[in-house]
């Protein structure tokens, strides 16, 4: 190689020179040093003309701009900045100016108000405007996130009673950061409207559904999940399922109270019409079937049985799984909350897990 190395110079040498003299002994010197690497001087400058190998990084690098200029990606960005484009419009209609869109709302300036004093700024020249969020930096995750920012956040802005409340502050402030990426392209949440995202997230994955809003809401939320471009850590999954498992059996014991109570109303409402004389029996029953929902001649639809022991124990263990599996410990207070159990039913069988894993392991 050493050879091949000085036959370059040599032969760049060779091509530049105009002088006979200095062309002709640099060809002599071409043909010694091609001799010693066991070829030609034509072989020799071939194989310095061969086109060099990539290395496996320029191959990478290659690969990447074939795919991110391919007529596919650039069709997808065109798209996306149109969207962008028509999302700037639309901003501009709601807010007046490209300045009102990044002004704090009212919650993220109370939310700001309530961090000031756990805000550690950055005062190195290069780095103004950089701060420290309580010992939780930019590329912390909510399980991360200290319990003085909770708290925070929590008592700087009124908390949702309600699924569906805590889905309408997640998607308004979901709202004014897309408005805000339509203008800018890198733009990022200040860490106290992140903190506080997290919390609604946490709310909407574990709160107790009351109501049907509340159930549409949680809907909502895991539609939203499923479509976020950035791929979605699915860890939470099991909680998010029991969660919604308990929402659908306290809905469905709902559903059955009413059921019954409607039932017992038209047999009592068909008991006095059958002891009226004005009234016949054909009219009586016509009444029964208005009265429980049913079409006439029916009986009333038959539910599932209540939820099982089984069926609790079940839900609990998932919790528990979920739980080792890397999400942070809950307590038998909050898994019975969300379950819908005693926390000493959840003890119990954590217990019972707890020493059946020990006898495994021995």
């Amino acid at each position: 190689m050493s050879n091949l190395d000085t036959f370059a110079k040599v032969r760049a040498l060779h091509d530049s020179t105009t002088n006979p003299g200095e062309k002709a002994a640099a060809a002599s010197r071409m043909k010694v040093l091609a001799r010693k690497a066991g070829m030609t001087v034509k072989q020799a400058m071939s194989k310095l003309d061969a086109p060099r190998p990539k290395t496996q990084a320029e191959a990478a690098a290659e690969a990447f701009n074939d795919i991110f200029n391919s007529p596919e990606a650039l069709a997808r960005r065109a798209e996306r900045e149109l969207e962008r484009a028509n999302r700037r419009a639309a901003a501009l209609s709601r807010h007046g100016s490209e300045s009102n869109v990044f002004a704090d709302t009212e919650r993220e300036a109370a939310l700001r108000k309530a961090c000031e004093p756990l805000l550690i700024w950055d005062t190195r020249p290069d780095w103004k405007g950089c701060y420290d969020l309580g010992g939780w930096g930019s590329h912390g995750n909510g399980e991360s996130m200290p319990s003085a920012v909770r708290e925070a956040v929590t008592r700087g802005w009124p908390v949702p009673e309600t699924v569906a409340a805590a889905w309408a502050e997640y998607q308004a402030a979901e709202e004014i950061d897309d408005d805000r990426y339509a203008f800018e392209d890198s733009y990022a949440s200040h860490d106290w409207v992140r903190a506080r995202g997290y919390v609604l997230e946490d709310m909407l994955d574990t709160m107790p559904a009351r109501s049907l809003n509340d159930l549409r809401a949680r809907m909502s939320w895991l539609e939203f999940l499923s479509r976020k471009e950035v791929q979605w850590t699915h860890k939470n999954d099991l909680i998010r399922f029991a969660t919604l498992r308990a929402d659908i059996e306290r809905m469905g014991a709902r559903l059955r109270e009413q059921d019954t109570v409607a039932v017992q109303d038209g047999q009592a409402q068909s008991s006095a019409q059958d002891a009226d004389p004005l009234r016949s029996p054909n009219r009586a029953r016509a009444n029964l079937g208005v009265q429980d929902g049913h079409p006439q001649g029916e009986s009333p639809r038959e539910y599932p049985s209540r939820r099982t022991n089984a069926d609790k124990r079940r839900d609990v263990i998932a919790l528990l799984d979920a739980e080792a599996s890397g999400i942070a410990p809950l307590t038998d207070r909050e898994i019975a909350r969300r379950v819908g159990v005693s926390p000493t039913t959840v003890g119990t069988i954590r217990r019972t897990r707890s020493s059946g894993l020990m006898r495994e392991s021995c």
